[in-house]
């Protein structure tokens, strides 16, 4: 086996890449050579092992993993096992979801009301953030760290719920200052 993949092309990844497309796109870094795009969708490298070439659409790894599953089954395995990487794909089963879902704060839960208030002011207002953020798997893993008991807000929760909350609460607060000053 061996890891001396030269690659002159760059792996697109997004901000929200997991371990397993990480761990697909190194099949293609530690087993593939002369990897380069080819045609304007597609990418292409020689297997370091067999010398075979492999093609796949740009971006995927589909083809690439199917050859060393299939052609190099004892090195692909023997690299995972040093990888130490938990490919447990399948589908989580309803317990798990039930038991993730009980673990989150309610919504009147105080620390649930603070991060709240504190991404709609300091974020969404003060920042000009816009709403979308809260969609973004980059803010969905930041808050998991943060606190991992928040339940995150949807677009459409802050547009049709706590905006306009924040709105009338706004306007009573300038209603009643202006009544107090006359």
């Amino acid at each position: 086996m061996s890891n001396s993949a030269s690659s002159s092309t760059t792996f697109g990844c997004s901000s929200s890449t997991n371990n397993i497309t990480e761990l697909k796109q190194s099949v293609v870094k530690n087993f593939f050579i002369d990897v380069q795009a080819r045609k304007p969708n597609s990418w292409y490298g020689k297997c370091s092992i067999c010398s075979q070439g492999v093609a796949d659409t740009y971006g995927t790894t589909s083809n690439f993993v199917r050859h060393m599953k299939t052609k190099h089954e004892s090195e692909y395995e023997e690299w995972l096992a040093k990888k130490n990487i938990n490919l447990d794909t399948k589908q989580r089963n309803i317990d798990d979801m039930i038991k993730q879902k009980t673990n989150k704060y309610s919504s009147i839960n105080p620390r649930q009301v603070k991060l709240t208030e504190s991404i709609i002011k300091d974020l969404i207002i003060e920042c000009g953030v816009p709403l979308s953020l809260v969609e973004q798997n980059g803010f969905k893993n930041f808050m998991e760290i943060v606190d991992p008991m928040y339940s995150l807000l949807s677009r459409r929760q802050l547009t049709y719920d706590k905006l306009p909350k924040l709105y009338d609460k706004m306007i009573m607060k300038l209603k009643l200052n202006t009544d107090l000053s006359t």
